[in-house]
């Protein structure tokens, strides 16, 4: 709602805005939001520290994203082999996907060393 003075009824009105108008204005809001984040710039005392602490943020995140990988490649290998005993080609499907995704997990921080 918007509130502005009405001269005429000598006081305070309320007014609703329409839909588009209050897109109009979010997208307007948030495209001035984005323009003028590169002016807001933070300085640090000691930028190697902060630099450091992020580094080891992302090796750990990496890391753990590696270990998630295995273990789904493993699930995924032992689904294989249950599949194959039972002889379920829908499983056997099932189970390389698993396979697949965790091997792109696993070689999902040196990618991420590549395209960086």
């Amino acid at each position: 709602m918007r509130c502005f003075f009405n001269a005429k009824n000598g006081g305070l009105e309320l007014k609703k805005y329409s839909q588009s108008k209050k897109k109009s204005m979010f997208i307007t809001v948030l495209t001035t939001a984005i323009l003028m984040a590169p002016a807001a710039t933070a300085y640090a005392s000691e930028g190697q520290q902060a630099v450091n602490g992020i580094n080891t943020l992302v090796t750990l995140a990496s890391n753990i994203v590696s270990a998630i990988g295995a273990f789904v490649t493993l699930w995924g290998i032992f689904e294989m082999g249950n599949a194959m005993q039972e002889r379920d080609p829908a499983q056997q499907g099932h189970a390389g996907k698993r396979i697949a995704g965790g091997i792109v997990m696993i070689a999902a921080p040196q990618l991420l060393k590549l395209f960086v």
